[in-house]
């Protein structure tokens, strides 16, 4: 809304609740409400309705791109671009009920290789650490 409102794009309050309700509708939602402005924008001024859309589309890439992958990370402890990649994978092989899955199926093989990787190097530490004390 605070960006519609520095375009001076009309209904940016309405079109911001409207944006902000839909966006609880997984991958459809932004879309539907972008629709939706975009009409209810294209009464008042055509100009104005293509200018809503750039936007929009600037907004959505940013969020999808930078923004989620980053909160997502954080809270399940995987990196950002483990996020973007395992959304981008699932979404591929089982499209919307991929994308759900990805990120915990990726979570699941990160923790495992994570363990597994601290684990060699633990043993290869204990390797070093006894061929010291052998040497001597």
């Amino acid at each position: 809304m605070i960006g519609m409102l520095i375009l001076r794009i009309p209904y940016a309050a309405m079109v911001g609740a409207l944006v902000g309700v839909t966006a609880m509708i997984p991958i459809v939602g932004a879309y539907v409400s972008a629709a939706v402005a975009v009409v209810m924008i294209l009464t008042v001024s055509p100009f104005k309705a293509l200018v809503f859309l750039i936007f929009f589309v600037i907004l959505q890439q940013t969020e999808n791109n930078l923004i989620y992958p980053r909160v997502v990370g954080s809270k399940i402890n995987l990196p950002a671009m483990w996020v973007l990649a395992a959304v981008t994978v699932g979404g591929k092989l089982g499209g919307p009920i991929g994308m759900m899955l990805g990120v915990p199926a990726a979570s699941a093989v990160y923790s495992l290789l994570r363990e597994a990787t601290e684990w060699r190097e633990q043993k290869k530490e204990k390797k070093k650490v006894q061929s010291a004390v052998t040497s001597q």
